[in-house]
């Protein structure tokens, strides 16, 4: 099954790239319908990718982890409190909840899928998209992009995550992972990398501290 593998190790190492980066200045939502859009497409792909190994391996597997029953409970309490109490149940259905169970699944095809082996593709495709922010917050902040015809892109404080506290968190999260992979690496190259990695996500960070203190957004 190891060519099914690489294809999830793929799948959600480009999901992992795209999500951060991903939105589109064509709706009216450039960003949270779009990625919740792009969430659902990766999600189909992922267990498109399950169903395959399980007719190739000609039996239904689903491994036991510490995490499956609190998502399924995490899963099935936004479900009821969506039949329950929401008074538009369609809205919730394709909103918050319908985010919910895209996760959901997609963790479920993950983890029977994959191996930790290819855990750092992942990994490779998140730091990849923070460095790419981070370069998007230096130039925004610097006011490179404020020549630009679009109104969107004029501000210090864009961001294709959709606003800076989101990607502020992404670089707080991944930043102690990328040290702490740097630390571990043993080839020189990637090493570099990974430490110029961590100092563009330490200099995104600053940056949008900066701007939220000085309330420019």
């Amino acid at each position: 099954m190891l060519k099914v593998e690489k294809i999830s190790a793929l799948v959600l190492s480009l999901f992992a790239f795209l999500l951060p980066l991903f939105f589109l200045p064509l709706t009216s939502d450039f960003y949270n319908l779009n990625k919740q859009t792009l969430l659902t497409v990766f999600t189909g792909l992922m267990l498109a990718v399950w169903i395959l190994k399980t007719f190739l391996e000609q039996k239904v597997t689903i491994k036991k982890t510490s995490f499956n029953l609190p998502v399924l409970a995490l899963t099935f309490s936004f479900i009821l409190s969506t039949l329950i109490q929401s008074p538009n149940k369609a809205a919730s259905l394709t909103g918050q909840t319908g985010i919910i169970i895209s996760l959901a699944l997609l963790f479920f095809a993950s983890v029977n899928t994959l191996t930790k082996k290819y855990l750092t593709w992942i990994l490779s495709g998140l730091l990849l998209s923070s460095a790419v922010i981070s370069w998007l917050t230096v130039f925004a902040y610097l006011g490179l992009t404020e020549n630009t015809s679009l109104a969107w892109l004029q501000s210090k404080a864009w961001t294709p995550t959709g606003s800076p506290i989101a990607s502020l968190t992404l670089f707080i999260i991944l930043l102690p992972a990328t040290l702490f992979w740097a630390v571990k690496a043993k080839d020189t190259a990637q090493k570099v990398l990974l430490f110029l990695a961590s100092a563009l996500q330490l200099l995104g960070s600053i940056l949008i501290i900066l701007q939220l203190n000085q309330q420019e957004f």
